[in-house]
């Protein structure tokens, strides 16, 4: 297995993987994302013969402003316009942010989601790294535990399970 970064080539099988993980379905906005973070974020894969996984970054909050511009969806409408949900605002100017991470189900229980989660925090170096977890992921919960992320208190929902961690 290799870890490595990865190129604009990797972007379908890339987009099609996040497919299979998340409910954003819409292939063209996911592919501009991820050409994004082949070109200024941090997007790497592990890789056999195929991508079998891969984690994306969003390393600064020039990289966010970047990302909204592309996907305005993430902003919520609101008095005074669209705004950005309050926990993203937070994310803006305090440091990188991992954003999305998926291992191909025959591949999972093997450590290379940790695997993936320690890449990412190496290439960050040192910031302040902030990850968010919703639903019951629990294999999620126990990595970010692992890892020695602390949870965000400001920041939870009880019923979706929705919190958001940071490791400085």
């Amino acid at each position: 297995m290799q870890y490595l970064d990865a190129e604009l080539k990797d972007v379908p099988e890339i987009v099609e993987l996040c497919k299979s993980g998340f409910s954003l379905k819409d292939s063209k906005l996911l592919a501009r994302l991820f050409e994004l973070y082949v070109k200024r974020g941090i997007l790497i894969v592990a890789r056999t013969d195929k991508i079998i996984g891969y984690i994306a970054a969003r390393p600064n909050a020039t990289f966010f402003r970047d990302a909204f511009e592309l996907a305005p969806s993430l902003l919520i409408p609101g008095r005074l316009g669209l705004i950005v949900p309050w926990h993203l605002r937070l994310l803006f100017t305090k440091g990188a942010y991992l954003a999305s991470m998926v291992v191909k189900p025959e591949f999972r229980g093997q450590g290379i989601a940790n695997s993936l989660m320690q890449q990412a925090i190496n290439r960050l170096g040192g910031k302040t790294i902030f990850v968010e977890t919703e639903g019951f992921n629990d294999p999620m919960y126990k990595i970010v535990q692992k890892l020695d992320f602390k949870q965000l208190n400001m920041f939870s929902q009880k019923i979706t399970r929705k919190q958001l961690w940071s490791k400085s």
